[in-house]
């Protein structure tokens, strides 16, 4: 379960932070709509503890039972970061 997805507090990096709100550990996959540089676990803290392996753009990942999970994605080489697109789809509002 999503409970959270935010600005890093130091960096351009996303926070995804997921709660695994069932008994049994839980394994997930991810992928994205943009280019992803890297996806790290971090503590509550976003200190950076390992980096997940991706393929093909999805990148997996265990959450231990009843267990929040904060996730690090950089989304450094995607060149339409930042971008907000306009109700008509132009970029033009």
């Amino acid at each position: 379960m999503l409970s959270a997805l935010k600005k890093a507090e130091n960096g351009d990096c996303c926070i995804m932070r997921l709660w695994n709100a069932s008994a049994k550990t839980v394994a997930a996959s991810f992928a994205f709509n943009v280019p992803v540089t890297s996806i790290h676990r971090t503590d509550l803290a976003e200190r950076r503890q390992d980096i997940l392996s991706g393929r093909n753009g999805a990148f997996a990942v265990e959450f231990p039972p009843w267990k929040i999970v904060t996730l690090e994605v950089d989304l450094s080489g995607n060149h339409r970061k930042g971008r907000v697109a306009s109700p008509d789809g132009t970029g033009h509002f």
